[in-house]
C-alpha cells in the first residue's frame, strides 16, 4: 500500500439512550443536584439551569454556588427546568421534557404536556438537551460547557472505534474499563493542531489552530471488550462537541489518489431593490468523494453492504486521514463503478454529511 492509499472504513453508530449513559452532561431531568447525595471531585450536577462540578471529595449538603465546593460550568438548555404540569408558561418560556428543549408557543400555557402532535400547537420542540445532542445525528446542534465535557457510557455491544466530530477544546481522552481486567485502554488525543509550526518563530507567533475530528481507529482502536465502561472526556476552558459515535468499523477496500473532500454551503445573499446585499449565514455540510479500490471478488458483497446502509446515518472515513478531512457522517449518495481489472475493481463513493 502506497503512502497515498489508506484503508476505507464505514462505521454504523450504535444508538445511545439514557440506558447507556452512566453519567454525562446533566440536564433538568438527569443528574439533578440532591442534597443527600455525596459528590466526589469532578462529579457534575444540574442545579438552577446550570452545570456545576464538585471541587472536593465527600461533597454533601452543599448547595451549588461558586466557591470552595463547586464551580459553575455554564448554563445548559437555555436555563430551562423540567416541565411541570402545574406551572404556567408564557410565550418563549423554556422547559425540558423527555430529553428535549421546548419553548411555549402561547401565553397562559398550563397543564399542556409538550407535544409536537397536539392541536392547537402550544409548544415548539427546539432540540435535544445538551445531554443527548452528541448522540442525536444532528451536527448543527452542539453541546457547550465552560469546562470539561464528560461521558461514562456502557453498551452491551462491542465497541472498537470511537468518532468525535466538530469538537472544540484542548484534548480528548478515551478510557475503557472492564469489570474483570480493569483499565484496558487510556489514550489522549490532542485537539491542538501543530501542522502550521515548522520552526521556533512559527511556534511563538503563528496562530493556534485546532482539529475538530478525532477517530480512535487503527493503532488507537479500542480493545474488544463487550460491555465495558467507556469514558470520554473533552477538556479545555470552553468545550463543545457536535457528535460522539461508537461502534465497530468495517473495512471496505482502500482509498486511492483522486479522493476529494469539500464543503457544501447553504449561505445565500438577499438583495434589496437597490442591489444592496445582505449575507445570510446558514449551516454547511461536509462532502467527500472516495475513490476506492476493492478486491474484484468482493464487488457483490461491497454493493450489498452499502445497500444496507441506504438512508442510515453512517461514519465514512479514510483511516488516519482526519487532518485531511476525509471524514463524513451522513449518507452515501452514489456508488459509481469505474472499471475493474484482473485483481481490483475501482469505484467512486459520493457522501454527504448530515449538516
Amino acid at each position: 500500500m502506497t503512502t497515498f492509499e489508506r484503508d476505507f472504513k464505514m462505521m454504523p453508530p450504535l444508538p445511545i439512550t439514557e440506558a447507556e449513559i452512566l453519567s454525562g452532561i446533566p440536564d433538568a431531568e438527569n443528574q439533578v443536584y440532591d442534597a443527600g447525595t455525596t459528590y466526589e471531585t469532578g462529579d457534575q450536577a444540574w442545579h438552577g439551569g446550570k452545570v456545576w462540578e464538585s471541587l472536593v471529595d465527600s461533597n454533601t449538603g452543599n448547595t451549588p454556588v461558586e466557591g470552595a465546593s463547586w464551580t459553575d460550568l455554564g448554563q445548559v438548555d437555555q436555563g430551562a427546568s423540567e416541565y411541570a404540569s402545574g406551572t404556567t408558561y408564557n410565550t418563549g418560556d423554556y422547559a425540558v421534557y423527555q430529553g428535549y428543549l421546548w419553548s411555549s408557543a402561547i401565553d397562559g400555557n398550563t397543564g399542556n404536556t409538550p407535544s409536537i402532535t397536539a392541536e392547537p400547537i402550544r409548544w415548539t420542540r427546539l432540540r435535544r438537551t445538551f445531554r443527548y445532542s452528541p448522540f442525536d445525528d444532528v451536527l448543527v446542534d452542539t453541546a457547550v460547557l465552560s469546562g470539561d465535557i464528560k461521558y461514562r457510557l456502557q453498551l452491551s455491544d462491542l465497541v472498537t472505534e470511537v468518532g468525535i466530530l466538530r469538537a472544540d477544546g484542548a484534548t480528548a481522552n478515551i478510557k475503557m474499563t472492564d469489570v474483570t481486567d480493569g483499565e484496558v485502554y487510556n489514550t489522549d488525543f490532542e485537539l491542538i493542531d501543530d501542522s502550521n509550526v515548522g520552526d521556533a518563530w512559527e511556534y511563538c507567533f503563528n496562530p493556534i489552530i485546532y482539529r475538530d475530528t478525532v477517530i480512535a481507529d487503527g493503532d488507537t482502536a479500542l480493545p474488544p471488550y463487550a460491555g465495558a465502561e467507556i469514558e470520554i472526556t473533552l477538556a479545555g476552558s470552553e468545550v463543545s462537541v457536535a457528535q460522539i459515535l461508537l461502534g465497530q468499523a468495517q473495512a471496505h477496500g482502500i482509498t486511492t489518489i483522486g479522493t476529494g473532500v469539500g464543503i457544501e454551503t447553504y449561505d445565500y445573499i438577499e438583495r434589496d431593490d437597490f442591489n444592496r446585499a445582505t449575507i445570510v449565514e446558514r449551516p454547511y455540510s461536509d462532502t467527500a468523494d472516495f475513490v476506492l479500490k476493492i478486491p474484484r471478488e468482493n464487488v457483490q458483497y461491497f454493493k450489498r453492504e452499502f445497500a444496507k446502509r441506504r438512508a442510515l446515518p453512517t461514519l465514512y472515513y479514510s483511516s488516519g486521514s482526519e487532518l485531511l478531512g476525509a471524514v463524513t457522517y451522513g449518507l452515501f449518495r452514489n456508488l459509481r463503478p469505474i472499471h475493474e481489472d484482473s485483481v481490483f475493481a475501482e469505484c467512486t463513493l459520493e457522501t454527504e454529511s448530515l449538516g
